[in-house]
């Protein structure tokens, strides 16, 4: 089980957040900080409340949209890419992230980083992704729920961000 947070920003010290607890879904004040240079944190207090059941569980931020947590609470992945109304899962160890207007790749323990340098990525399939530069998101229907990448051009990446050869 995957537990889902909303992050509201404020001015204040600590910043309010919702997740799903053993109550439910429901609000937190004060629960999220920053200390110094460090990246943003739960709060020890509302940690406990969250069931990790092995996996990190998913916060959401008003500037760092959906985030990873683990178990100390640190936020070790952020601007994880928004799939089908939440946040993209870990595929073969990583998952989609994105900043500055380009995205990567991160594992769970947030070492494994593909810096954010394509202008779009697919999640990793037996240890290869696809990615693109000069490709663009448009919508799939007139609607605009759904969206899928066009153009640009197209060639694959290994585990570790280097170009290999795409087979079908």
């Amino acid at each position: 089980m995957i537990i889902t947070a909303v992050v509201v920003i404020s001015s204040a010290g600590g910043l309010p957040c919702w997740y799903s607890d053993s109550d439910g879904f429901s609000e937190h004040n004060d629960c999220l900080e920053r200390r110094e240079e460090e990246s943003l944190r739960v709060k020890r207090v509302h940690l406990t409340s969250l069931n990790f059941n092995g996996n990190l569980p998913i916060i959401y931020g008003k500037e760092q949209r959906w985030m990873y947590v683990n178990t100390q609470g640190k936020v070790v992945v952020a601007g994880v890419q928004h799939v089908d109304n939440g946040p993209d899962n870990f595929r073969n160890g990583f998952v989609r992230f994105e900043r500055g207007g380009k995205c990567g790749y991160a594992t769970a323990d947030g070492q494994g980083t593909i810096i954010p340098q394509f202008d779009g990525c697919e999640s990793f399939d037996e240890g290869k992704a696809r990615v693109c530069n000069g490709c663009r998101t448009v919508p799939v229907d007139s609607t605009g729920e759904y969206h899928e990448l066009k153009g640009g051009k197209w060639f694959c990446i290994d585990t570790k961000g280097k170009r290999i050869v795409c087979a079908p």
